[in-house]
């Protein structure tokens, strides 16, 4: 035991020591790049700064010449002055002016003697941070010149300028081995600071580390304790896991789960029932292979505005993190093809955060309900129909004659199938508000009256308050209500024209007539089909719509046929 507790604390004196000198050294080679790098940019700069003010002093010195007119003034004469402010002016870190003449012959600097040989042609110039070298007379075209200039051990920083309207050229200096002595000396200063930092930083880790070291000892207790109350939820959240995907997989009710953009990413074997598409087919590919093509819902008499309002609020609603549901009946595709209804249900799931992150869908297959709402719907409007025909002298064919001429007619003129389903089932309605009519005119076998015509036309309102507020039947009533109305407007109830009367009217109308025309009645002989179309035909733009004329025409041998097949035992 005490060997072991031995061990552990030169393991953490060693951990120690490993991280204080870590840091000392990572310390150090801070300081000495940031020292480099500070030196160098700060000497940089200080080159900048001192050919800036060599500049201002040679610009300051060569204004002052304009006093004096030095070009208008002879040769000694003007040697004699530039000497003079040579001497005068003072310059930082050894620095001095001197004046240069074409040829590169020094005319004037401080205790320049006369006829001294100088000449800067001795030595060569760079440009600030480039070691290209240049010659005096690299500068015959140049009135400017900021750089560096190198006799001998001698290094200096320049700045030329032209005097005006004479060859003479004004050179500041200033030593720069002087600049860097004193940069140095700041540098130096600097290198202590960091040091010693760096030992702070050393010691201060070492003690640090120590506490640290032993904090984690304890917490490594602490987390001991937790661990195995941290497996048992693992482990118990593991099983939930694999209870819920076994639930989801082998559920009878079909489950889809989508990514927010309606990616499949899990489908389980109940959905191959509804729709015929394995699991493998499913995953990775979008929803939108089980939604059919928007012409099946065109065909179902949803328009394109409908469709795009419709799917628009189903995924605002699935987006809304309030929402986040949808439930409604709609149509899907089978992989074959065939039209599924199903009642569906979308749920959002969330992330801790509150963020949707996918949405889960239970489609329910309501197909052979569907079909048989539908089948129980026509059946109630047929009777509806038959308990209208029952109080007219009108048979029980005319009424399916009817609704197949309609039929037709708007198949010719390329509507929805949904249209002309529901055209064909709504029109035997459309006599219904005759239920209304009293007996002694309904039933009257002669001509009626004008007063007893006017009572007659009111089957087509007692019709229509029958009807309308149900949405089911929003066709049904419009065609109740309006298929007496004439294309030029001499018609009623409401006198419309044109295009003011919706089309399954102006169908219904042509239907009616031709129907009409070719029944026997107490008051007329059945008409010939040809008797029937001339006339239908001399009413075009009249009674009739001419495009349902032009339609009618087409397919005016169909009307023939059904007229044939449904006829009634004393009309055709």
């Amino acid at each position: 035991m005490f060997f072991r507790q031995n061990k552990a604390q030169i393991m953490k004196l060693r951990m120690q020591w490993i991280l204080s000198g870590s840091v000392l050294l990572i310390a150090l080679i801070g300081a000495a790049l940031f020292v480099g790098v500070s030196y160098k940019s700060v000497l940089r700069e200080l080159k900048h700064q001192i050919v800036q003010d060599n500049k201002t002093i040679a610009n300051t010195i060569i204004k002052s010449f304009a006093r004096y007119m030095l070009s208008e003034l002879p040769r000694p004469r003007q040697i004699h002055l530039i000497q003079n402010i040579c001497n005068e002016v003072i310059i930082p870190n050894k620095g001095f002016v001197c004046a240069v003449d074409g040829e590169g012959r020094v005319i004037a600097m401080p205790g320049l003697e006369l006829k001294s040989n100088l000449n800067v042609n001795d030595g060569y110039f760079t440009r600030l941070n480039s070691p290209e070298k240049y010659r005096y007379q690299d500068f015959a075209d140049n009135n400017i010149f900021e750089g560096v200039f190198y006799k001998g051990d001698a290094v200096t920083i320049v700045a030329m300028s032209m005097v005006d309207n004479t060859d003479i050229r004004l050179f500041v200096h200033q030593h720069f081995p002087e600049l860097k002595t004193k940069l140095k000396s700041f540098v130096y200063t600097h290198v202590i600071i960091g040091v010693m930092v760096s030992v702070i930083l050393g010691l201060a880790t070492y003690i640090f580390a120590g506490f640290i070291i032993r904090r984690y000892e304890r917490d490594l207790e602490m987390a001991n304790i937790d661990l195995d109350q941290i497996d048992k939820h693992l482990s118990k959240a593991n099983n939930e896991r694999r209870l819920y995907f076994e639930v989801l997989c082998k559920s009878m009710q079909g489950i889809i789960i989508t990514d927010t953009a309606g990616k499949m990413v899990f489908v389980n074997p109940a959905i191959e029932k509804v729709y015929g598409f394995s699991q493998d087919e499913m995953i990775g590919e979008n929803v939108n292979i089980i939604n059919p093509d928007r012409s099946v819902y065109g065909d179902l008499g949803i328009s394109e505005k409908g469709y795009e309002v419709f799917f628009k609020e189903l995924w605002d609603s699935l987006a809304n993190p309030e929402i986040a549901f949808w439930e409604g009946e709609l149509p899907n595709r089978s992989k074959e093809g065939s039209l599924v209804w199903v009642h569906l249900i979308i749920n959002g799931i969330f992330d801790i955060k509150g963020n949707i992150i996918n949405y889960i869908w239970f489609p329910l297959d309501v197909t052979d309900r569907t079909k048989d709402e539908v089948n129980i719907r026509m059946d109630v409007y047929r009777a509806i129909a038959d308990i209208a025909e029952m109080r007219d002298d009108e048979s029980e064919k005319h009424v399916i004659r009817v609704g197949m001429y309609s039929r037709r007619i708007a198949e010719h003129l390329d509507m929805p199938k949904k249209y002309c389903e529901d055209i064909e089932l709504f029109s035997p309605l459309h006599d219904i508000g005759k239920m209304g009519i009293p007996d002694t005119i309904l039933l009257d076998k002669k001509r009626l009256t004008k007063k007893k015509y006017e009572i007659m036309k009111n089957h087509t309102l007692l019709g229509y308050e029958l009807l309308r507020g149900k949405p089911m039947l929003e066709m049904a009533a419009g065609i109740v209500y309006m298929h007496h109305e004439k294309f030029d407007g001499t018609g009623y109830p409401q006198g419309l024209a044109g295009e003011e009367i919706p089309l399954h009217a102006k169908i219904i109308a042509l239907a009616d007539a031709y129907d009409a025309l070719r029944c026997r009645r107490p008051y007329k002989q059945a008409w010939t089909h040809e008797e029937a179309v001339k006339e239908i035909e001399a009413c075009s733009g009249a009674h009739f719509d001419p495009v349902i004329v032009n339609a009618f025409l087409e397919i005016k041998h169909i009307f023939a046929e059904i007229a044939e097949e449904y006829k009634d035992e004393y009309s055709l």
